[in-house]
């Protein structure tokens, strides 16, 4: 529990959650269509360990992170939210459709979506 604490403490750099850093440069390119977890269950083994059950994967995600988390709830800019189609979350950033994506928002054009 505590590296999970320290986990979530990290999201509050200077006391503010990183939300409050995004501006008008910040970009969001968000993996989908990998099916990801939506609900899971942990309890206690009886030899102390936690364990975890997924119960319900969803469609909408990188595997590892669910869309609606990956979004901020739906709150990121829609004109700069862009979705890389059926890339899981650890082939995200070596994608050809992400790094054409970045490539794009670098040219200051629209990125073309895959």
């Amino acid at each position: 529990m505590t590296k999970a604490e320290n986990n979530h403490d990290r999201l509050f750099p200077n006391g503010k959650h990183v939300t409050s850093l995004i501006s008008d440069k910040t970009y969001f390119i968000i993996g989908k269509g990998v099916k990801s977890t939506k609900t899971l269950s942990v309890k206690r083994g009886s030899d102390g360990r936690f364990i975890l059950k997924i119960k319900e994967y969803a469609n909408g995600g990188d595997k590892m992170v669910p869309i609606w988390s990956a979004n901020i709830g739906g709150s990121t800019p829609y004109a700069k939210t862009y979705y890389a189609n059926n890339v899981s979350h650890m082939s995200l950033i070596s994608s050809d459709s992400t790094i054409n994506m970045v490539k794009s928002i670098i040219r200051g054009a629209p990125p073309v979506l895959v």
